[in-house]
């Protein structure tokens, strides 16, 4: 039978006081947090914790719902690769939070888990219950008191597991299986806008050629910044496509800056991961870097996009300009933007994105 756990965390104001959960049912789950860190700290800290309170039943199949698209892609995309250069991204920069991806890594070998990626406040009772206890865990930090940490997961030694602050993460019961009538295991399906299967390891490593094969796709990445700088605008410009490539990357382009407003109206991380390249770097209009989802670009509400051009620099390589009114959400007039989406395989990712504010 197997294990059906949502994993969330929440962080507030990103970052700050922070919380995470893992949940199966109400009397299996368990919370969690520190006083500071990120929404993805949290979200990797709650399903390293489901790992290892569930390493006494590691024959159960282990179906994780999570709702962090870039928790997915770490742990079941990007750590070959990462493990493989000595945890640096392709760019040659440290790979982030990997103090917990390395105790992920260690938790998964022998496991038999699956992911499945639901969206976050859509109604998903297993999500919404993790949520509502690492929030109720990031608040207590933020209050500077001790949160409910749950029952933790059935154990049937007397010797329970501890988790990294050093408390049980289980208690004693009987022999008999916990009822889950109400997590009847799912079907693990990709989600189609993602256009791949998220991984599945049944009890073996990665194999070499996997993690080599990921590896050379990372490496071959275009040097992006030299071809725009060596780039010609007069011949660029007569290159400029109607094709269905075009029309798809700025079809994403809208969806991203959705999922930018969005999230502000919430005070959450964007839902974006699955849009960006894993070497995405953003230059926002304050002139703020960005390096990763869990730092919003700025977001413009109720705007239409005033399309400048789409250029195919390569056959894999768009880039876009724009200009959004921005009056309503920041302190410039306008925004003009350019972002540049890379192929990789089937999937358009936005490599790199830099706003200039204007009034």
């Amino acid at each position: 039978m197997a294990i059906v756990a949502a994993a969330d965390g929440s962080s507030l104001g990103n970052p700050g006081p922070t919380g995470w959960a893992w949940y199966v049912d109400e009397n299996t789950w368990q919370a969690g947090g520190s006083k500071h860190g990120t929404n993805n700290i949290g979200e990797l800290t709650a399903v390293l914790e489901l790992f290892r309170a569930t390493k006494h039943v590691a024959d159960e199949p282990l179906e994780i719902l999570c709702d962090s698209q870039y928790v997915i892609n770490c742990v079941t995309k990007w750590m070959p690769g990462w493990k493989k250069r000595g945890w640096v991204k392709a760019d040659k920069k440290p790979v982030m939070n990997s103090d917990l991806l390395k105790q992920i890594d260690a938790e998964l070998v022998g496991r038999n888990y699956r992911f499945e990626w639901v969206r976050g406040h859509a109604g998903h009772g297993l999500n919404e219950a993790a949520d509502d206890r690492a929030r109720a865990a990031a608040t207590a930090y933020q209050r500077g008191e001790t949160p409910d940490e749950g029952p933790g997961f059935p154990y049937d030694d007397a010797a329970s597991p501890q988790d990294s602050t050093g408390k049980n993460t289980g208690v004693n019961i009987q022999d008999e299986p916990l009822d889950r009538q109400s997590n009847e295991r799912l079907e693990i399906r990709p989600d189609e806008k993602l256009g791949e299967q998220y991984g599945e390891r049944r009890n073996e490593k990665v194999s070499a050629q996997q993690s080599e094969g990921l590896d050379e796709r990372l490496d071959g990445q275009l040097d992006l910044l030299s071809l725009l700088s060596e780039d010609d605008p007069e011949e660029t410009a007569a290159a400029t496509s109607g094709s269905d490539d075009v029309e798809a990357v700025w079809k994403l382009e809208a969806e991203l800056l959705k999922a930018y407003a969005e999230a502000a109206e919430r005070h959450e991380d964007p839902d974006i991961v699955h849009l960006l390249d894993e070497m995405f770097t953003g230059v926002r209009a304050d002139g703020y870097l960005v390096e990763e989802n869990s730092v919003p670009m700025t977001h413009v509400h109720g705007t239409t996009m005033e399309r400048l051009g789409a250029t195919e620099l390569t056959p894999d390589l768009i880039r876009l300009t724009y200009v959004l009114d921005a009056r309503r959400d920041s302190n410039y007039s306008e925004l003009v933007l350019g972002s540049v989406w890379l192929r990789r395989g089937k999937s358009w990712k936005l490599s790199f994105r830099q706003e200039t504010g204007r009034n």
